[in-house]
């Protein structure tokens, strides 16, 4: 796998480039707690894919 695939990413970057593409609004969540307290309980799958 390319090199930049593997380099870490940080929420400040994620934010920068969801902006510059023309996002209004940007966050960042926890995945642990999505995966603790999914949307839809019915439907718990979460980051992890559960």
């Amino acid at each position: 796998m390319a090199a930049m695939f593997k380099a870490p990413i940080t929420a400040d970057a994620v934010k920068e480039k969801a902006r510059a593409l023309g996002a209004d609004l940007v966050g960042i969540a926890d995945g642990a707690a999505l995966d603790a307290h999914p949307w839809d309980p019915a439907d718990p799958r979460g980051p992890e894919g559960h």
